[in-house]
């Protein structure tokens, strides 16, 4: 590690990589998201009380986040029984850190970038992954800030489980997921990603690299390509 992680709390981590200036950016845009959303829709009935509800703050955003990470480990069926009083399902943690209408109105609104701003679909141009740059380009460089790994370094291919609608997901029969968003990414032999791009299709101009690399690069293999 380039930074001094003695007495780190799990919280300490998660800041390394998702500092005050991303969770203003989350904060920013979904207030504005919910902003357009109420000034499209003026008949919204009583039961979404959105007006309320947002503006959200960077603290609140960081214990919605907190809460999506932990729903990652307790595995519910459904959103709602994590706030749910039966002792069978209950989970008391949620209900103390937030009310559940308010989580599912901040899950309803949760933006990173601005959609008025987002490339139109037949752009040949678009950034596919518009609605998450500022996310993905904030990783990428922390990624690589506050870790310099060792000499035992791979090149790879990953792939993050996604069974939604998407024009890029792929299939690859031979991970663990087969379906879902494929990664270009360095590894080090402890796990630790140090760089990664998202594959979003051949078509796509953020993958279409080759120009920008130098003549000698010109033989690497594509993962070589991309995490160059």
């Amino acid at each position: 590690m380039t930074v001094d992680t003695s007495g780190f709390s799990p919280d300490k981590y998660f800041q390394l990589f998702v500092m005050d200036d991303l969770l203003n950016q989350f904060t920013i845009q979904t207030n504005l998201f919910a902003e357009q959303y109420i000034h499209s829709h003026p008949n919204l009935g009583p039961h979404f009380n959105v007006h309320k509800s947002v503006p959200t703050t960077p603290n609140e955003m960081k214990k919605f986040i907190g809460q999506l990470l932990i729903m990652g480990v307790v595995k519910k069926p459904e959103i709602t029984l994590y706030w749910s009083t039966d002792p069978l399902s209950q989970t008391l943690l949620f209900g103390t850190v937030m009310a559940r209408n308010h989580f599912l109105l901040l899950l309803k609104f949760c933006h990173v970038n601005d959609n008025h701003n987002a490339p139109k679909p037949d752009d040949i141009n678009r950034d596919r992954l518009y609605k998450v740059r500022p996310l993905l380009d904030e990783l990428f460089e922390k990624f690589q800030t506050v870790y310099t790994p060792g000499p035992s370094v791979a090149l790879d291919e990953s792939l993050i489980l996604w069974k939604g609608r998407l024009v890029f997901r792929q299939y690859l029969p031979l991970k663990r997921a087969r379906f879902g968003i494929k990664l270009f990414c360095s590894r080090e032999d402890s796990g630790y990603m140090y760089r990664f791009r998202v594959y979003t299709g051949k078509q796509d101009p953020i993958s279409a690299i080759d120009t920008a690399l130098p003549q000698e690069c010109s033989k690497l293999s594509v993962s070589e390509k991309v995490v160059a």
